[in-house]
Parts: C-alpha cells; structure tokens; sequence
C-alpha cells in the first residue's frame, strides 16, 4: 500500500536537486503498490532572505470522485494527475517561487518521501506525508501502516499543545516526537527518542523520522511493515544510505541491503555510520543473505524488461507473458522422466509413470545440477527447526527411488520396448514455438520417468504427511487460487484441506494445533492480514510453509519452508500472471504429497504432463484477445455482470468477477476482477446456489458468463444453461474446444519435440451437439484448449482477464492502477 522512500549522503557532494531526484526515482519504483498522494521532504536550500531547514512538498493524485458526482450504476473516470511526475513539476514550481537554488551542492544530507494510499482522512494534499511538528518542522514523519491507539494520544497531545492539521494517524508521531523531547529537556539522543515512541505506539508501522533538532541524522523504525536499507561506500570515502519499502527499489543502487526486523530501530548518525537498536540493546544485523540479493537481482531484471515490452499497459504485458512465466514457475520443477544419474538423498521427487529414454552426456550434467538444487526458487528453515524433517524426508526419498526402479505403468497399460515412444499421430503435431523440455529442467532424452522436484519442501514433506489436515491462508486473488487447488490436494493428498481468509480466520481466531500445516499464500509475501494469522500459527505450533512472488519478503522469512512462483515481478495492481502461477504451484504441490498413492499413478502421469503443456495450452487461449475487444465493446455499457462456475471453476468465476468490479456470491461475498479494474458490478457466483437467490436477478438485460468447459460438473453446468435461457437471460458460454474430427483425446506435451502425451479425458460428443444448439439459440461461445480439469482453471481465466482489460481501457479507466486499491496490502484493520 504506502511507499517510503529515503535517501542520505555523508561526505558526497550532491545538489539539492539530484537529491530529489533519487527520491522521486524511489517513489516511483514503488508505484506499483497503488497510491492516491504523495509527498518529500528536503533541507531547503539557503536563498535570499532565507535560511536552511525542512521544505516539505506534497501532491494530491487527483481530485477523487464526490459521491454526488456518480450517476446512477455508471461510475466516473478518476482524473490521471498527481502522479510521481507531476509531483516533480510541483517541487520545481515551489523551487522557482522560492528562488531556491536546486544546483546548491551539500555534502551531508538526508531526504524522505512517501506514497500514501488513504486509511485515515481521504486523499488530500494536507493529508499526505511527510507530517510536521510545529510550524518549523522540528519533526518530520513518513509512515506506512496504521497507528490504532491514535485517537488516545492525539486529544492527550492537543492537551500539551500540539496543534493538528490533517486527519491522519501518522500525525500524532511527529507531535509525540516533539512533547517526548520536550519532556526531556532536549536531553536524549535521536535513536533513544524513537525507542520511546515506538514503545507508545500501538498498530503496524514502518516510520523513517528527520528533525532540525538532529542536523543530518535519520532513524528507521519497523514495527509489522517492510522496511529495508541499503549503503555504498565511495571510494572518495563518501557514504550513501538509501531506505525503502520494498528491497527491489535499491537494487540499482547497492547489492548491501538489510532487511530490517520487527522492532528494529536504525540510526544514521551524522557521519554515515548506520547502527541498529531495539528495545532492550544494541544488535548488530548482517546483511542480507548473498543468494537473497541474487534473487532479488533477478527479479529486479525482470521489471525492467517488462517496462521495455511494447504493451500500452503493464497488466496487458502481464497476461500475454504467461506462457513463459508458467514455464519459469515449472522450469527445474516439472521434470519429464527422472534424471540418469541418482539424485540426492535429501531431494523430494514423485516419481511417475514414463517411458526409458536414450540417454546423453548432458542428461547427466543436468541430473546433477537438478539433484544440486539448481532453479529451485524454493526456501526452507535448517531441518532442525521442526521435528521429524531431513531424516524422514531422505528414507523417503530412498523409497521412492526404488519404487521407481521399476517402470510404472498404467492399469491396463503395455509396456513400450525400452528407449522407444509412442509414435505420435500424424494429425497431432506439438505445437510450433513451444518451450523445450530443457526448459523444465533438461531435454526429453536425458529422463526415464517424469516426476515433480520441490527442493523448498524436500525435508517437510514426511512432516506434512503426518499432519492432520492443510490449512490455506490467503487474501484476494491469492484465496481465489486456494480455492482452485483445493479439490487438486484433497484427492492427491488424500487429507482434508480447509482455505481460509486471513482476515475473517483472524477475527474468528480459529482453532490451529500442532498437527496442521498451515500454508501461507501472498504474492508480495507482505500482507498485513496473512503475515498476522503466519504469526498466530507458528504461536500454535503448526507447521507454516509459505508461497510467494517475493525472495526475502516477510512470509518467506517467517515460514519454515515454502516455495516461490518465480513468475517475475508483477506491477499491474490486478494480478493476473501471478493468480495462474499459484495455481500450478499448488498443483505441483500436489502432486509431490501423493507421491507414494500408487492407485493415482496414471492419474499423476497425466497431470505431470498436462503441466509441461499448459504454456501451449494458454498460449492457445491468448489467440482469443482480438475476440474479448469485441465482446468488450458488446458489454462496456453494462451495470451489471455475472460469474456462473462451479467444481474447480467457481473460483475462476470469483476471479473473474473480481477482474470485472464486483464481488462473489453463492454464500460467500468475494470480490472480482471485472469488479477491481473495469469498475462494473459483478458476481461469482457458484452455479450450484443458483436456485437460493441468484436466479430472482436473471433477466433479458443481465449479461451472464457461464464457464462450461468438459469437465466432471460439465453436465450440471448443462441444466444451468438451459434453466437461464428459459428466463431468457443474455449468455456467454465459456466452454472447450470442439473435440477434433477423430475423437482422439490426446493432447501434444508443450511441443517438447519427443512425442510426449498426456491422455486428456474423452470430449463427449452430446457435449460439442449441446455447445452448438446453445449458439443456435443465441448464446455467444468463447471456446478455450482443453487440459486436465485440475489445470482448466488456468487457461479459461486467461480470456477473462483479457476481457476485463479491455472493459477497463474502453470505459477510460486506469488499468494498471484502479482507484481506492493497492498492489500490496500491508496494513490491517486493528
């Protein structure tokens, strides 16, 4: 949500203005997290008549939209100003009427800045930070997170003087900057006087604080939200110091980053020297873990090729590279056939299903990178932190491995001569441009077996096994991919799995004991509300894995093991590429627990295999987006829009919805895509409640899309169909492919080049008959490639988010940054 932005020299001569725009290249790294103001603070340069102190500058991020300004069911456009550059065309307006001079050089400095996302007061130039005590500015805060004993202190601080101009929390942290050092006669050093704030202070925060009273000083303090610093030593012997919200930001300045700790206080003396407190002595904090800034590098790579795209908006680049991101969430995971050489014995693999394949001098090498734990992206505690990990996990490894000696087949199924596949038929050719099977961690010829390799969960895995049940915990889009994957692990993994909003499982303070694993989802890795239930948890005693977007983020530091999506970076508010990676993550997730289920062998060898050809498969779905524009076009005047879903599919209609600007329904109230960036109405609903209340709003005008592909509820899905058109509601049928002319049901792996297959479950023909009479009546069909229905999820979304992009763009909305949201939610309600 809010952004901080900090910067400091020490011994390095820099202007004024070359000080802003570090700031201001901060901020903007951080745009990504949504903002409705923002803000700096600087020491004004001396001018005529003037002498130095803090010249804070803000910028509201538009006007908002009045309630009495929206016409009935039709919202209006957000005005696109206040924006990081036009908050530098401010700063250089106050420059000019000052007859400040930016070119004025210093040699120690410190500078602040802020983006905030409105919790306390709306959007407002006074309400934005930096906030001041006293009309000098002895004080000055910016702050990310939410202070909620502030209306305790502030009538408390008015009492003592203070005089308030906005309506924010933050404001009561400068004035108790001010009454505390009064209080003490000016006698307390700047860090000690944090402690004592902090310790005043009830909520999540992350505040970086300058004052007049501390020339040239700056302390960091972090409480619940992120907060990171990173310093450069010249080789002059000038110091650099550079603070964020997010470690990303810094990266193109220093590879030196810290990531600050619950109850941490930086100081930065006036000479450079950083040291960290907390409350009861000083500590000393190492920097970052090397792989961790690696990690961080890469991620920070990714953006910059995403900025350089050739896409209009960020959120459109996004759904259109998801082929390859779902093949780097795969890439030295989904394995097709196991490696020639033994892997470790601590390696966690399924082992299914395959055929032998010639072997070459490569496979080898890459076998031993791939049993090295190369392209994880995975995480994990030291065994040792949790009972029962890397001894159980190495027998069972050793298990599996001599399972695997000899070829599973499936019942029923002929064992080909060894070295030797299947000829493909003719008229199934892998598709052109498909990704090669190195890219999911060697080629075709170097495996006997396909399997799944977790390396983040290699010693949990017995652990898991042995809970009780799999808790998911999750917000947004995030619990919309739980509840995708849940069928997926409750029949793999044959144990009852729970998926919980963190925000609600909170509030409930529901039961965990020591027998659950928890499992924690979070893109950013930094959600307010999951970081609090990741803590109540590990309290209990449950086992917590983590699965983020993130390295270093907050879950997966807090985790005892987990797995990242490695997707890249996402700036688009709206997730899309990341929504599809959790799903295929959770899904090889697993498949890894049902690992030692022999009856879903030939279950899990299709699936495996459907894995490496779900890029082809979405690539297939993306064709569609010159179709979405034009049904876009059909449905941007609409008020109202709804979901219909069921099994596997309902939460692709809450996604949906939620892409679209509304919120699910059929017993939860969840929100939806084409609510979250086209601004319409919108419902997920689960077609199977549709009689208890949803059908009463059906009628000639409601347009309704209906997911219908060939899956198990296929047939109920049917019934829905024709009960709608009965009420003569306007359809859009989101259903598969018709089946090929032949009836084969196999479907080319990912376009490996080896003639590798999965067997897709039969395309009934009742149901291509049953697609066509629906468009004969009028329906519009939007057919999607098939895949296993664990995987359909992920490519009907794909035409979805392509619809909501283009709803949002032709009703002149902001599409990468809707209003009143945030990338990141990383503060709560207390």
């Amino acid at each position: 949500m809010c952004g901080i932005s900090g910067y400091a020299i020490y011994g390095a001569s820099e202007s004024i203005q070359a000080i802003l725009n570090t700031l201001f290249d901060g901020l903007q790294r951080l745009e990504y997290r949504g903002y409705d103001s923002a803000g700096v603070c600087v020491d004004a340069p001396a001018s005529e008549g003037s002498g130095t102190g803090p010249l804070v500058i803000k910028h509201q991020a538009g006007p908002g939209v009045p309630a009495a300004r929206l016409a009935p069911r039709r919202p209006v456009p957000r005005g696109q100003l206040g924006k990081i550059s036009d908050l530098r065309v401010r700063a250089a307006e106050v420059f000019e009427e000052n007859g400040f001079d930016g070119e004025a050089r210093v040699s120690a400095h410190v500078g602040i800045g802020h983006t905030r996302w409105a919790t306390h007061g709306p959007p407002s130039a006074v309400n934005s930070h930096p906030h001041v005590s006293g009309a000098n500015g002895e004080f000055v805060v910016v702050h990310n997170g939410i202070i909620s004993n502030y209306a305790t202190l502030k009538p408390f601080l008015e009492k003592h003087g203070a005089v308030f101009v906005s309506e924010t929390d933050t404001e009561v942290i400068p004035h108790l900057c001010e009454y505390l050092w009064q209080k003490r006669g000016g006698r307390i050093t700047l860090p000690k006087l944090a402690m004592e704030v902090c310790s005043r202070l009830e909520g999540a925060f992350a505040l970086l604080i300058k004052s007049a009273r501390y020339p040239n000083e700056l302390v960091a303090c972090k409480q619940g939200s992120p907060l990171v610093y990173g310093i450069k030593h010249d080789p002059q012997g000038g110091i650099r110091v550079w603070l964020s919200s997010d470690s990303a930001a810094l990266l193109t300045h220093t590879r030196d980053i810290v990531v600050l700790e619950d109850g941490d206080v930086l100081h930065i003396d006036p000479h450079g020297h950083p040291q960290i407190f907390n409350a009861l002595a000083l500590t000393t904090n190492t920097l970052a873990a090397r792989a961790d800034v690696e990690g961080l590098a890469v991620v920070r790579e990714e953006r910059k090729v995403e900025a350089e795209g050739g896409y209009d908006h960020y959120m459109q680049k996004e759904i259109h590279e998801q082929p390859k991101t779902l093949a780097e969430t795969m890439r030295g995971r989904v394995i097709i056939g196991k490696p020639l050489q033994p892997l470790a014995s601590g390696a966690a693999n399924v082992m299914l299903s395959g055929h032998a394949l010639e072997p070459s001098a490569a496979g080898a090498a890459l076998a031993a990178a791939a049993a090295a734990g190369g392209g994880e992206g995975g995480f994990a505690l030291p065994p040792g932190r949790r009972a029962g990990g890397k001894g159980a996990a190495a027998a069972r490894a050793t298990g599996l491995a001599a399972a695997a000696a000899a070829p599973l087949t499936a019942a029923g199924a002929k064992s080909p001569s060894p070295g030797r596949l299947p000829a493909p038929s003719p008229s199934l050719s892998p598709s052109p441009g498909g990704y090669a099977a190195s890219d999911f961690g060697g080629a075709a010829s170097d495996f006997e077996e396909p399997y799944i390799r977790l390396g983040g969960l290699a010693d949990y895995v017995e652990g898991i096994l042995r809970c009780r049940r799999i808790v998911f915990i999750a917000c947004g889009t995030s619990f919309h991919a739980c509840l995708a994957a849940r069928a997926t692990l409750e029949e793999f993994a044959a144990m009852p799995v729970v998926v919980e909003l963190a925000g609600d499982f909170m509030d409930r303070e529901a039961p965990v004991f020591r027998d659950d694993t928890c499992v924690f989802v979070s893109q950013s890795g930094e959600t307010a509300d999951t970081l609090r239930a990741l803590e109540y948890a590990k309290n209990k005693g449950a086992l917590c894995v983590g699965i983020t977007n993130t390295v270093g983020s907050a879950i997966s530091n807090a985790t005892h093991c987990g797995v990242h999506l490695n997707c890249g970076y996402e700036i688009g508010v709206a997730s899309t590429k990341a929504y599809t990676s959790q799903i295929v993550a959770l899904t090889m997730v697993a498949l890894l627990l049902g690992a030692d289920r022999r009856s879903m062998t030939a279950k899990r060898l299709d699936h495996v295999r459907a894995l490496a050809a779900l890029p082809d498969a979405v690539r297939g779905a993306l064709a569609l987006d010159a179709d979405m524009r034009e049904l876009a076009a059909q449905l941007k005047d609409a008020s109202d829009l709804l979901f219909f879903g069921r099994g596997y599919n309902y939460s692709t209609a809450l996604e949906a919805a939620l892409k679209a600007g509304g919120r699910g329904g059929g017993g939860r109230r969840l929100g939806g895509r084409v609510k979250e960036v086209a601004l319409i109405h919108s419902e997920g609903i689960n077609a199977g409640e549709m009689k208890h209340g949803p059908l009463a709003l059906v009628d000639e005008n409601l347009p309704i899309i209906v997911i219908a592909t060939m899956d198990a509820m296929h047939r109920k899905m049917e019934s829905v169909i024709q009960q709608l058109l009965a009420r003569s509601a306007r359809l859009i049928i989101l259903c598969n492919q018709a089946r090929r002319a032949g009836g084969r049901g196999d479907v080319p792996c990912g376009g490996f080049g080896a003639g590798l297959w999965f067997r897709a479950p039969r395309l009934e023909a009742p149901g291509d008959v049953a697609m066509d009479a629906f468009a004969a009546r009028g329906c519009s069909l939007i057919r999607v490639p098939r895949t296993v229905d664990a995987l359909q999820p992920v490519v009907n979304v794909v035409p979805l988010q392509l619809l909501s992009y283009h709803l949002t763009t032709l009703r002149g909305f902001n599409v990468d940054q809707p209003r009143n949201l945030a990338k990141s939610v990383t503060v709560t309600e207390e």
